[in-house]
C-alpha cells in the first residue's frame, strides 16, 4: 500500500509499505491501543491525570512525577543522542556521498531500530506513542539513505532528489519527539 506525503510544497513522494504480515498485526494492535487511549481521553472516561495532560494534538506527554518518566526520559535521550551522532556522520559525507557510506549509515540506523524493539522496559503501552515515533524516525532515515544510495548506484538524480525530500519528512517527524516527554 503506497502512501503519499507532501512536504513543504515539495514534490509528492510515494513510500512503499514493506511490512511483513506479523509486523502489520503488531502495528495494528499498537494503533488500536493508541486509539483506545485517545478515545478514553476524548470521551472523558480516562483517568483524570491522563485526561488533564492530553495536548490539543492528542498526544499525552509523559511528565515528571509519572512512574514511567525515568524510562521515557532515558529512552528519548538515548535516541536523540544516537540520532545526533548519525546525523553528524550523514552531514560529514553529504557533499561526497558514496553508496558504501550511505549503506553503512543505514545499517547503523537498523541497529537503532533493533535496540528500540528489544528494549524490554520500553515495551509497555504507556510508551506506545514515543516508541512508535522513534521507530518511524529510524525507518524514515533508513528509507532516505537507501533511496539516496540507489540513486547514486543507478545515477538517477530523481531518486537523489526524492531522498532529500524524504529527509525533510524525516526531520519533521523527529521534531515531534519532544512532545512525548516533557
Amino acid at each position: 500500500m503506497a502512501q503519499t506525503f507532501d512536504i513543504r510544497f515539495a514534490r509528492s513522494v510515494k513510500l512503499e509499505d514493506r511490512d511483513t504480515g506479523s509486523a502489520r498485526r503488531r502495528g495494528f494492535a499498537r494503533r488500536l491501543a493508541a486509539l483506545l487511549v485517545a478515545s478514553a481521553v476524548t470521551l472523558g472516561i480516562a483517568p483524570p491525570a491522563l485526561a488533564a495532560s492530553a495536548s490539543a494534538s492528542g498526544i499525552v506527554p509523559i511528565v515528571p512525577g509519572n512512574p514511567t518518566y525515568a524510562v521515557a526520559r532515558r529512552q528519548l535521550d538515548l535516541f536523540l543522542s544516537e540520532s545526533k551522532a548519525l546525523r553528524a556522520d550523514y552531514l560529514s559525507i553529504r557533499s561526497t556521498p558514496t553508496v558504501e557510506r550511505l549503506q553503512a549509515l543505514e545499517a547503523r540506523w537498523q541497529k537503532v531500530t533493533s535496540r528500540i524493539y528489544s528494549t524490554a522496559e520500553f515495551a509497555g503501552i504507556e510508551f506506545l506513542g514515543l516508541r512508535e515515533l522513534e521507530l518511524a524516525v529510524s525507518r524514515s532515515w533508513r528509507g532516505c539513505l537507501s533511496l539516496h544510495a540507489e540513486g547514486l548506484r543507478t545515477r538517477d538524480k530523481t531518486k537523489i532528489e526524492q531522498a532529500l525530500v524524504h529527509l525533510a519528512f524525516t526531520e519533521a517527524l523527529e521534531a515531534l519527539l519532544p512532545q512525548f516527554v516533557r
